[in-house]
């Protein structure tokens, strides 16, 4: 009976020995065949899915009209000395354009009393209606299918709001949201970077100011959010958005905004597809051709390019595409754009 017994915890142990030195070598074989695949995937990465193409050929970017200057010379600086090596492909948007409908006046005439604007609206246009406001010389013209505005504040009418200083940067970016907010114009796209200016009065225009201490006024510019690879987007004038407002530090809620644009548009994100880009040479070639939009000539004929990125740009229009661009960045506040898809998936003009 003991030798049975002994014979009995011998094999026991013998069985979680080798129960043991089995998990230890599957654990081993699991962590050489992670790391086979990890390197083989680093060596060999998965192919890149073929673009999609799915809108067909894209309408051209719209940039506004203007006259490509000449005779420019460019020179690559960038910190590698190079180009950089862009993606090959990259995601187009749809931006649904907003229908007209038989209530469309009345929502326009809500937002703009919303926003504080509770006077009669009167026609300025078939689709722009201007409101004013009951207690201030402040106006606001409205696009009654779209819900673009523009507010104004005549200051020769009433310098009050100058007597205040000017709100602090973040407290004006807070402030211009949830005056967005109130009027239902916060959309989850414009949540992207923000960026701000001071300003002071200057006979009849505003110009910049070196500090929030010697300014009268706070200007904050609000920014789509990344789209795609973080992409950032920018606007036709690269230091300020599509939606911007100019805000004093007065307390009454009336005289805050002296003045504001929003054209914004909230992108289909689950309407999207891809597209095959240029690479950076190209887009180079097709700057140096003029086949580029030039939002900020600088200074100078000789142009230093110290950037080459990846952007959206970000039309002032619905109904059309957020498209990818390669922005130059240069020098004397140098900003060019060229359209990033490659030219054969344009349509006409």
């Amino acid at each position: 009976m003991a030798n049975n017994l002994t014979d009995v915890a011998i094999k026991t142990r013998k069985a979680i020995r080798y129960s043991l030195i089995f998990l230890v070598l599957i654990l081993l074989l699991r962590i050489i065949l992670s790391f086979s695949f990890s390197l083989y995937r680093n060596l060999v990465p998965e192919p890149t899915p073929e673009p999609t193409i799915s809108f067909g050929p894209l309408p051209k970017i719209q940039f506004p009209k203007q006259e490509v200057p000449k005779n420019i010379n460019y020179s690559i600086e960038t910190t590698t000395g190079e180009l950089p090596i862009l993606e090959t492909q990259a995601n187009v948007y749809f931006i649904p354009k907003p229908p007209p409908t038989l209530f469309s006046l009345d929502t326009a005439t809500s937002k703009a009393a919303t926003l504080g604007f509770t006077g009669k609206g009167t026609e300025v246009s078939s689709s722009i209606h201007q409101f004013s406001s009951p207690k201030t010389p402040a106006t606001i013209q409205i696009n009654i299918i779209t819900g673009d505005f523009s507010i104004s504040y005549d200051l020769s009418q009433d310098t009050s709001p100058i007597s205040s200083q000017p709100p602090a940067p973040e407290i004006a970016v807070n402030t211009a949201k949830s005056i967005l907010a109130r009027a239902s114009s916060l959309p989850d796209d414009l949540s992207g970077p923000t960026s701000h200016s001071f300003l002071e009065i200057q006979g009849q225009s505003l110009v910049p100011s070196l500090s929030l201490s010697e300014a009268d006024f706070t200007k904050v510019n609000l920014y789509r959010k990344p789209l795609g690879k973080d992409y950032p987007s920018v606007t036709s004038t690269p230091d300020e958005a599509n939606v911007w407002f100019i805000l004093s530090g007065a307390r009454e809620r009336e005289k805050q905004v002296i003045a504001a644009e929003y054209h914004h548009f909230p992108v289909d994100e689950e309407q999207l597809s891809t597209y095959p880009l240029k690479t950076s040479q190209k887009a180079l070639e097709d700057l140096i051709a003029g086949d580029a939009f030039i939002a900020s000539a600088g200074n100078t004929e000789n142009v230093i390019i110290r950037k080459v990125f990846l952007a959206y740009f970000d039309p002032v229009h619905a109904g059309t595409f957020l498209q990818p661009i390669v922005v130059f960045e240069g020098d004397n506040n140098f900003v060019a754009y060229v359209p990033a898809v490659i030219q054969e998936y344009y349509g006409a003009e």
